[in-house]
């Protein structure tokens, strides 16, 4: 059995503002699960195309109970031209069932919210409207007991339904998704001047509803159908979306492209709703075993974020935004970062689309902004990158995602507070050139005397053409160098290409999203826990630029014995790398590779 949430929409939603929509009026009659009878003909509402409301015939076959009260659900059998073709398809979850009363009228007994893997997908469940309401269920004597069928309903932990991005950096986000155990389906975007044709919709009974993780240029939530609404309130799914209790998403409207048919019923051929997310109303408050609730009005606290992209061999720029839904006050109930999941997906989705693809041959520079509320300073780092794999497996040179989800990792990690994230911002510049070179030589241009400068000529040769190339750099020498012959290394930037996450082939994921989208495991590195701690995590996070220069006999190199022998090497090389000068640290070209000569100290 499955609930009936949606698991494709094709959207984009205008930004988060107060809306002038509102909810239904005062809320309908009701009818208590005890007035519900098998053979009881009643009808369901739900938007099938567009926005508008159309019903379909639902016709009680049982009343299935549980173990407990809340467990009870009206076991019904749909049929009407409107569900003849697809059944009950996903993204009807919450449709308003009407029954007939005894004074010629009608009452909401009830949600649609469950299918039973039905060809066809004409058998459903029902969430009885006390239950969706929070009231006590009053489940008849006559009730049927079937607690296998009820356990079979599980919770809905996903999936989350993400439009606009590539196809290719979609495919990525879904692997990424996927071994961190969670379910993301993707789907391209409507124009902004298709969505603008779209007013604010009013939420009653039977209209299309959306709850929001995200809201912009690449709008991530899922679509299903309000139940209730009583004033400003309003009800809707008929089941859990992640079942987590407290929340703070949007709360929005959505338009129905249609209704995708595939009557098999069984994961993941199913029949569901092509519908698109268009305009936040609200802030959805609640979510819990029986429905979804929330209030129409002033949206939720979100956060700002903008990625802007510079292609710099056309001198193009583009810019995205996003609002992003900020629940890590309420311990990210989900389990889910939602700004540390999407992102290091549209900086992935920003190089895609400035570079028209993804070459091989590539560089670029990434700078990220964050702005605390507590702190004045805004928290910063920059790095270049080179090189990416090539085609659809790689995309956006994946060191650039790479480093922003390493930096909101690191805030989502301390656990003493929810420091207010009042803006981030990515700067990205790109280039179809693999601009880097591999230092091949090196010849210093004088005497090398204690205390004093001589210039050293670098040589290198271009990736790709095998273009030579020299800089000439100035080295002091050490007063406590010894004299006598020594060892002039140079080492240069370490080329940051697009890695690969799982350890395998490029066919594989190259960012790992897995512990922000709650699947942690725990172990590895302690992580910081004050504050200033993890700030200078995430300034270290940026890799100097330049050639390092070191005086000595060059350490032979072997694997280490012990781990305590390994972390002393690591402590060396760190002693090392801080002594060392630098020059070359404004050079555009990156110079990476390593190469030394023997000199002589007078």
């Amino acid at each position: 059995m499955r609930h009936l949430s949606a698991l494709t929409t094709v959207a984009a939603i205008a930004a988060i503002a107060t809306l002038p929509a509102t909810a239904g009026a005062a809320g309908a009659p009701t009818m208590p699960l005890s007035s519900v009878t098998p053979g009881m003909h009643c009808t369901a509402d739900t938007v099938i195309s567009g926005t508008d409301i159309v019903s379909y015939d639902v016709d009680v076959t049982s009343i299935v109970a549980g173990a407990s009260e809340d467990d009870a659900r009206i076991l019904v059998l749909a049929s009407g031209p409107n569900v003849d073709r697809t059944g009950i398809a996903q993204g009807f979850s919450g449709s308003p069932m009407w029954c007939p009363t005894g004074d010629g009228g009608r009452a909401i007994a009830g949600a649609v919210s469950a299918g039973v893997g039905d060809y066809g997908n004409m058998v459903g469940l029902v969430t009885p409207i006390a239950a969706v309401l929070g009231t006590p269920v009053d489940v008849p004597a006559s009730a049927v007991r079937n607690d296998a069928l009820l356990r079979a309903a599980r919770p809905l932990t996903g999936p989350l339904t993400i439009s606009g991005f590539a196809a290719p950096v979609a495919a990525l986000l879904r692997k990424a998704a996927a071994k961190a155990g969670r379910t993301v389906v993707t789907s391209p975007a409507v124009s902004a001047s298709a969505r603008a044709l779209i007013p604010p919709q009013t939420l009653q009974p039977g209209s299309s509803v959306s709850a929001l993780y995200g809201a912009g240029d690449f709008p991530i939530g899922g679509v299903g159908t309000v139940t209730y609404t009583d004033g400003d309130a309003v009800w809707a799914f008929g089941h859990p979306m992640d079942g987590s209790g407290r929340r703070a998403l949007g709360l929005g409207d959505a338009y129905v492209y249609t209704v995708v048919n595939n009557p098999i019923g069984a994961e993941p051929l199913v029949s569901y709703k092509l519908a698109a997310p268009v305009n936040t109303l609200g802030t959805l408050t609640y979510d819990g075993p029986n429905a979804i609730a929330g209030r129409v009005g002033a949206p939720p606290t979100m956060i700002p974020l903008t990625v802007t992209a510079r292609d710099a061999d056309r001198n193009k720029t583009l810019t995205y935004h996003e609002q992003l839904a900020d629940e890590r006050s309420l311990g990210n109930p989900a389990g889910l970062s939602i700004l540390g999941a999407m992102a290091p997906s549209i900086v992935a989705q920003a190089a895609w689309e400035t570079l028209q693809g993804n070459p091989s041959r590539q560089s670029g520079d990434l700078c990220m902004t964050i702005t605390l509320a507590v702190r004045k300073a805004p928290i910063r780092f920059c790095n270049h990158y080179v090189g990416a794999y090539a085609g659809t497996q790689g995309v956006g040179m994946s060191g650039m995602p790479g480093d922003v989800s390493e930096a909101l990792a690191l805030l989502d990690g301390y656990q003493f507070g929810y420091p207010a994230i009042t803006d981030v911002k990515i700067d990205v510049t790109l280039t179809r050139d693999r601009s880097e070179g591999i230092l091949v030589s090196a010849k210093p241009l004088g005497r090398l005397k204690q205390g004093k400068d001589v210039k050293v000529r670098l040589g290198y040769r271009l990736l790709g053409s095998g273009q030579k190339g020299t800089r000439t750099v100035k080295v002091r020498v050490p007063r406590d160098a010894k004299r006598g012959r020594t060892y002039l290394s140079f080492t240069g930037t370490e080329a940051n290409v697009a890695f690969n996450a799982t350890g395998g082939g490029s066919e594989d994921i190259t960012f790992d999203l897995s512990e922000l989208l709650g699947d942690d495991e725990g172990g590895g590195s302690p992580k910081p826990q004050k504050l200033d701690e993890i700030i200078a995590s995430i300034k270290a996070i940026h890799r100097p630029r330049g050639v390092s220069v070191s005086f000595g006999k060059p350490e032979a190199q072997r694997e280490p014995s012990s781990e305590a022998e390994y972390e002393s090497m690591l402590a060396a090389e760190s002693a090392a790398a801080a002594a060392a000068q630098r020059v070359l640290a404004k050079e555009q070209l990156l110079i990476s590779g390593k190469t030394g000569i023997w000199v002589q100290v007078r």
